[in-house]
């Protein structure tokens, strides 16, 4: 009887896994969770996009801003490929509005300055955002306006709530996004603010013979980022002698006063200035010339002061050189009169009047 060889079997021992099928298994599951990321990655691409079409911004309309704030604002989101615009357009009156100007613009923000407060509109977010604003604008505060602007934009934006994945059976709930809320920027310190003012015009008086005097003036006023354009003004002015002939005298006369007051810088619209102040003043004056009557010539030297209040508005235009004009209405004490032997030989009336060219900076 012949013997049969022993023959060994390759089947894994009862209850040990077979390493071919196990690796099998684990390059099936692998492919697999690759074509799932790769099926769901233009939906997450849309979701962290921050758009409703994947995108964020890439414009903004400034309306009726200063050209500081306008120049800022590019610099700062110039590296974020966001286009700034300036629009002399009014600001809007409500949502809806802004919502118009966005869209005539073909802008995804908005953004004006209303009293203290600057108002960005977001297209993508669809809300008004309203931060606090300095009155006066320079190029520090336009630095502040344009970091609070970059900061609204450059935000995380709002994603859906629920991303579904195509071949799931049920969309898979997505945790609210993480937004960090960002302080505004603190305001900035308060600081001097200067002005140099130089007027060049002529006074007129209310009644004649009083001579119209040409007056030179300059003025500094001094005030704080805070003090919402309030300032303090001090200056001078003077002029060339005026001629003065009647009844016999021939004489100069000159006025020379010093001013100190309040004015208030308002700015209208952007490189458009009204400037008004209220002034207190003192003039000295001097009369200086011969009288001829029929007893002979005598020499006339006599001075006098009075003290004076004073009402002008100006308007400028212009950036930190601005160019205007100046009227004014000065009414003194009472009229400062000249008398040679008990007679008036001039009197300068109580009201006058001037006009003038103004260069401040």
């Amino acid at each position: 009887m012949l013997a049969l060889p022993a023959v060994r079997s390759a089947s894994p021992a009862p209850g040990r896994p077979c390493p071919v099928r196990a690796a099998v298994v684990s390059a099936c599951l692998t492919v697999a969770l690759l074509l799932l990321l790769l099926a769901t990655r233009p939906q997450i691409a849309h979701a962290q996009a921050g758009g409703p079409d994947g995108e964020g911004h890439r414009r903004v309309v400034l309306l009726s801003m200063p050209d500081q704030v306008f120049s800022a604002t590019a610099a700062a989101l110039g590296p974020w490929a966001i286009a700034v615009e300036a629009s002399t357009e009014p600001p809007p009156a409500d949502e809806a509005a802004a919502a118009a100007v966005a869209a005539s613009h073909d802008a995804t923000a908005v953004a004006w300055i209303e009293g203290a407060e600057l108002i960005i509109y977001d297209a993508l977010d669809l809300g008004l955002e309203r931060r606090p604003a300095p009155t006066t604008i320079d190029d520090a505060t336009a630095a502040s306006i344009a970091l609070t602007i970059k900061t609204a934009l450059r935000r995380p934006l709002r994603v859906p709530a629920m991303v579904a994945f195509p071949g799931a059976g049920e969309p898979i709930p997505r945790p609210p996004a993480l937004e960090l809320d960002r302080p505004a920027p603190p305001p900035p310190a308060p600081r001097l603010i200067a002005h140099l003012a130089v007027t060049a015009g002529a006074r007129v008086p209310t009644r004649t013979p009083a001579p119209t005097l040409p007056r030179i003036s300059g003025r500094v006023s001094l005030g704080a980022s805070t003090w919402r354009g309030l300032a303090v003004v001090a200056g001078a002015e003077a002029g060339p002698t005026a001629d003065v002939t009647a009844d016999g005298l021939a004489a100069t006369y000159r006025d020379i006063g010093a001013v100190v007051g309040v004015a208030w810088r308002h700015q209208l619209r952007p490189r458009l200035w009204l400037v008004p102040a209220a002034l207190a003043a003192l003039h000295w004056t001097s009369l200086r010339g011969t009288l001829t009557t029929a007893d002979g010539a005598m020499d006339v030297d006599q001075r006098d002061h009075a003290g004076a209040g004073e009402l002008e508005v100006a308007v400028e235009s212009g950036a930190s050189l601005r160019v205007g004009a100046v009227l004014s209405a000065t009414a003194t004490t009472g009229p400062v009169r000249y008398q040679v032997r008990s007679r008036d030989v001039l009197v300068i009336p109580t009201l006058s009047v001037s006009l003038g060219l103004r260069v401040s900076y």
